[in-house]
């Protein structure tokens, strides 16, 4: 990287998380929570509809820095908690030589589910 980019990392990623960043805990699967500081960026509630019920699905942003301890690598399938909620991670942009992901994130959580049966009974 060049002087400018290394200076800009090491000066603006800590400026920026205590500025933007809340409480997060990163889990990675079949691994430990770590709590980390992330930035998150929430989009609007979606109401899923299906012929068995509905559920609400939220996506969000969290940009994190990889050099916590247990978040080098983040993957798909990895757990983010924030809002008192798990998001799984559905991917992650990371720039080479940065010390920083983007993790694009969801949660899903059931509002209301028909039995299986219940579209044959009537």
């Amino acid at each position: 990287m060049s002087v400018f980019g290394d200076s800009f990392q090491e000066s603006s990623k800590p400026l920026l998380m205590d500025q933007h960043g809340e409480p997060v805990t990163y889990t990675p699967a079949g691994g430990e929570a770590v709590a980390i500081t992330g930035m998150v960026d929430r989009e609007p509630d979606r109401t899923l509809f299906d012929g068995m019920g509905t559920e609400e699905a939220r996506k969000a942003m969290v940009e994190i820095s990889t050099d916590a301890d247990g978040v080098a690598s983040p993957a798909r399938g990895d757990v983010v908690t924030f809002d008192g909620k798990d998001w799984k991670i559905l991917g992650r942009d990371v720039e080479p030589g940065l010390t920083m992901a983007t993790l694009f994130v969801e949660n899903k959580e059931v509002k209301e589910r028909a039995r299986p049966t219940y579209r044959e009974d009537r």
